[in-house]
């Protein structure tokens, strides 16, 4: 151990520091873990309250959707007035069976109380019981009964019935009489049937359910078991969840009814809850063992301890990580002192935003670094000049071939018509020429719309009706600055290769438009164009990037603007044989003063 602590604490800060670190996460871990375990319990039983409140409203739901269920078969038998005479005749009628009127209003009760039933899948059956001649009429999915008073097993439920003070009663879980024994139960919903006098009881309504509808409510979610029960006013079940107190008395109704959120029932503490109908007096309720709680917070427990413990083995591991992570920067900071002493002075520390101890000690080792860099930079400006010269020498290059070509057109002229038409491009060659003269590197998009105007009307003059051109330049853009004499090299080649004197509507077509942060500008013409591999040569040789020294032409245009703009600028070509040639240009949008300064200094950067 004390081996370990010299080789990884005693001579390692930062294992000193981390370890502090380490053993705080661990005691905070411990503490979350005992306040988490401890609060557990309160908050599980909370959540399954929560869930047995919203389970025993969904029951409660229920329970008033099946009496309304039941006040619905009353109220629908009054919407016609012919059918509500037979049925009150019925009612109200004693026992006729050789009577046709008797017979009559009997069939349409009976087959009004047999489609009844299928208005509703939850309904079991419904009976009937008739007062004025003691008979219960029974009606089921398969049959239709009858049965005298005598003979009725459940006089006690008519007894209830009759004699309750209430409009509506819910009688406890029973096999009804029209089921075998074997027969799921039901519990029922009994309405009275008040005669014309609506005072005295005609009879009794009493609508079968099958308990098993609740326990689709209870199966959505029910993670600890909770037991749930419906019990009548009287202490009846209508619906036992555990299926344990079906067809005897429930013991512990009393005692439910007593108490508060919490009960002893079989010898085990029982959380209770409870909710009483204010309407029909029927009681739900919710009962789950505490134990339950308790094994489930157990649960929980073991996870945030095996959680804990991951944890703190993550410190660990950081812990040598992180000492590992800070010797490295150490050890980095010493290998690029070294490699400056063999004379790279290009290489940069990286400084992070946290902006410690190592970062002041990077951004010094930089800042360093950089000073001798522009003092060795002071070594190179002969080159940025020899560079500004090879763009001269570049543009310098347009001229002298863009003169012979004009004096060729000139003499040609000359030779074929007469002096006045020569002197005329004389005049228009001598504008040229002192545009040229200038000594400016850089101009406005206007001048050089200007020039390549007096350079084409000299052809135009030449080729007459052969030949027209035209300009379509945004006018925001006129003022804007370019590269001197951009453009001409364009004209010249098509003037050159694509022009086609024995045609009469050769036409060449200059747009300029500003996109964004850029130029835009497309010389077309409908020449002789190329064949797919010329254009392939040309494109290869505008990708160059040193052209021969003897381009003139496109490969001169797209080497000036990336010397002058940068690599993302310059010129493409699309072009079809016999169809015509479109080149594009782009470069940036700036201002004259500021394009001269990129030409003077774009290499620079």
């Amino acid at each position: 151990m004390k081996l370990l602590y010299q080789r990884f604490i005693s001579r390692k800060y930062f294992n000193k520091i981390f370890l502090v670190y380490m053993l705080i996460t661990i005691a905070t871990f411990f503490t979350m873990s005992y306040v988490t375990v401890n609060s557990t319990t309160s908050l599980i039983k909370e959540k399954e309250l929560k869930y047995n409140d919203v389970i025993i409203h969904q029951i409660m739901s229920l329970l008033d959707a099946k009496l309304d269920t039941v006040t619905t078969l009353l109220k629908q038998t009054l919407i016609d007035k012919k059918f509500v005479q037979d049925i009150d005749y019925f009612m109200q009628a004693e026992y006729e069976p050789f009577s046709l009127k008797y017979i009559e209003s009997k069939w349409i009760f009976d087959d009004y109380m047999s489609s009844a039933i299928s208005r509703d899948p939850d309904i079991a059956g419904i009976s009937v019981y008739k007062k004025k001649d003691s008979r219960i009429y029974e009606y089921s999915n398969t049959s239709v009964s009858y049965s005298d008073y005598e003979d009725y097993l459940y006089q006690a439920t008519l007894q209830k019935g009759e004699s309750s003070s209430n409009y509506t009663d819910i009688f406890g879980a029973h096999i009804p009489t029209y089921r075998s024994a074997s027969s799921p139960l039901v519990f029922t919903i009994s309405m009275k049937l008040k005669e014309d006098n609506l005072i005295d009881i005609a009879g009794l309504l009493l609508v079968d359910f099958n308990p098993l509808i609740f326990q689709n409510i209870i199966s959505l979610q029910n993670d600890l078991g909770s037991e749930f029960i419906i019990l009548t006013k009287n202490g009846d079940l209508i619906f036992d969840s555990t299926n344990k107190y079906y067809g005897k008395p429930y013991p512990y109704f009393n005692q439910i009814m007593q108490s508060g959120n919490s009960t002893v029932i079989d010898g085990v503490k029982t959380v209770l809850y409870k909710e009483v109908s204010s309407e029909t007096g029927n009681v739900v309720v919710s009962l789950f063992p505490e134990k339950l709680i308790l094994s489930k917070a157990n649960q929980i427990r073991n996870k945030i301890l095996l959680i804990s413990l991951g944890c703190i083995g993550a410190c660990i591991l950081l812990m040598f990580a992180g000492s590992r992570l800070f010797s490295s920067r150490v050890s980095r900071i010493t290998k690029h002192l070294k490699i400056i002493g063999t004379g790279n002075l290009s290489i940069r520390l990286p400084v992070k935003n946290d902006m410690d101890e190592f970062d002041e000690i990077s951004i010094s080792f930089n800042r360093m670094c950089e000073k001798l860099v522009d003092y060795i930079d002071r070594y190179y400006v002969l080159e940025l000049k020899q560079k500004h010269s090879e763009l001269k020498a570049l543009q310098a290059q347009v001229n002298p071939h863009f003169l012979y070509n004009t004096l060729e057109a000139i003499r040609m002229k000359t030779v074929m018509s007469g002096d006045q038409s020569a002197a005329h491009m004389i005049y228009i060659l001598a504008k040229l020429l002192r545009s040229s003269a200038k000594d400016q590197m850089a101009v406005t998009v206007e001048e050089e719309i200007g020039f390549c105007d007096l350079y084409l009307s000299l052809f135009k003059i030449r080729y007459a009706e052969n030949f027209s051109y035209t300009f379509e330049i945004d006018p925001d853009i006129l003022q804007l600055g370019m590269i001197k004499h951009l453009f001409q090299p364009i004209l010249e080649n098509y003037l050159i290769h694509g022009f086609r004197p024995e045609r009469k509507d050769n036409q060449l077509t200059l747009k300029g438009i500003k996109e964004g942060e850029d130029l835009i500008v497309t010389i077309e013409d409908n020449g002789s164009g190329m064949t797919e591999l010329k254009l392939i040569e040309i494109r290869q040789h505008l990708d160059y990037s040193n052209p021969a020294k003897d381009s003139i032409g496109m490969s001169n245009v797209n080497e000036r603007i990336k010397i002058a703009f940068g690599k993302q600028y310059g010129l493409s070509v699309t072009s079809l044989k016999n169809q015509g040639t479109v080149v594009t240009i782009v470069f940036p949008a700036k201002l004259i003063k500021e394009v001269q300064q990129d030409v003077q200094g774009s290499n620079s950067r």
